[in-house]
């Protein structure tokens, strides 16, 4: 298999731990047993304990999860297929217009709880009807617009979704108003900090919690991971989190976890995401 960055040699044995008691264990057990114990190696990797910042915790490096991912899905070859994810660069998300950021985001939120190609299918109708999803025009939705929209055949009526949309297009304006544009905004955010930017756009925004943000932010080529029901269930199995994906804590823990992640392996944070939810089941 090809190296990832950041990984052991293959020269050596090399055996992924996720506590110090285990690799002193194992350790206990290979000094009896091999001849050659200074080639075995075992990794145990450091985070911030959950509950005293002072103390250490450890989670699965990201080689170990990369090889039952490739081992479940036919090979390395195969698996960075599966995880290949087009991302944009700052500048290219940057010239995104506005308009179509909260088409993104609008998409995504009529997508949940329902059929995604339902949606899909009927976006040309939904593009029609929100005239472009252009922010300013959204704006001047009045009752009696929103009335419309709420019977018109061509789209998915949902009438709280459909409040959102002028709400979600104010958020999109405010945000990328000092930076020239809502792209702009997102490209100079940090990439360390993908929770952060889910936090400042649900805070604003209406009804883009859970995964509405990642899955909009996604679309257009922003480097982001998504909780799905896989990775969430990764998480809390292997005590990454040790509180909920909907708290402060439980988001912050995992983003350190795929900072630490993509440290390690040089790949990106959507790459990363694909892979551990590849790695179970």
């Amino acid at each position: 298999m090809q190296e990832v960055r950041g990984s052991i040699p293959r020269s050596s044995t090399t055996y992924f731990v996720e506590s110090r008691k285990a690799a002193a264990e194992m350790q206990r057990l290979f000094c009896f047993s091999s001849p050659d114990f200074q080639s075995l190696a075992f990794c145990v990797i450091p985070t911030h304990n959950k509950q005293n910042p002072n103390e250490t915790d450890f989670v699965e490096h990201f080689d170990h999860i990369f090889q039952r991912a490739c081992a479940r899905h036919g090979g390395e070859a195969a698996l960075r297929q599966r995880i290949a994810t087009p991302l944009c660069t700052p500048a290219e998300l940057a010239a995104i217009s506005d308009d179509r950021w909260l088409s993104s985001f609008t998409m995504s939120l009529f997508q949940s709880g329902f059929v995604w190609q339902v949606i899909r299918n009927k976006w040309p109708e939904f593009e029609r009807a929100f005239f472009g999803f252009a922010p300013e025009k959204m704006l001047l939705l009045d009752e009696q617009h929103l009335e419309r929209l709420n019977n018109d055949a061509g789209i998915v009526r949902h009438a709280r979704k459909i409040a959102a949309v002028p709400v979600n297009a104010r958020m999109v304006l405010e945000l990328g108003r000092e930076h020239g544009g809502f792209g702009a905004f997102v490209a100079q955010w940090p990439q360390d900090d993908i929770i952060g930017l889910w936090q400042q756009i649900k805070g604003q925004g209406q009804l883009l919690g859970g995964n509405i943000a990642a899955y909009g932010l996604r679309r257009l080529g922003v480097d982001t991971f998504v909780f799905t029901g896989d990775v969430s269930a990764y998480l809390r199995h292997h005590q990454v989190i040790s509180a909920g994906l909907g708290s402060k804590k439980g988001m912050a823990e995992a983003q350190a976890a795929f900072n630490e992640w993509r440290r390690q392996s040089g790949l990106s944070f959507s790459q990363i995401s694909k892979t551990v939810a590849c790695s179970i089941g």
